[in-house]
């Protein structure tokens, strides 16, 4: 069996290199002893953070090389207000250790 993590960031959205904070993790027991698929993801990230699913998510995330992932925009920059700082989610799937 597996646990799904899934990691909230903020990321800032102007042309200055990308500053990345993580906000939150959270862990989910795994119910499949298949793998995690993008649907799969989408559904669990859905189901914990309904922000995400407004933006059609629950269909499936993005498929990146360190896991499964969706981006957000939350509120314009101070001094711009077409430029956006960015929530992003990371969802991963890690085995039960033991």
């Amino acid at each position: 069996m597996s646990r799904v993590k899934i990691q909230i960031f903020h990321e800032n959205g102007d042309a200055s290199p990308r500053v990345r904070t993580l906000v939150k993790t959270q862990w989910h027991e795994g119910n499949s002893h298949k793998k995690l698929t993008a649907k799969q993801a989408g559904r669990i990230l859905a189901n914990n953070f309904p922000d995400f699913d407004e933006l059609g998510n629950r269909d499936g995330l993005i498929k990146t090389d360190g896991g499964f992932y969706a981006s957000r925009p939350l509120e314009p920059l101070v001094k711009c207000e077409y430029r956006y700082v960015w929530e992003t989610a990371l969802v991963t799937e890690e085995a039960e250790e033991g």
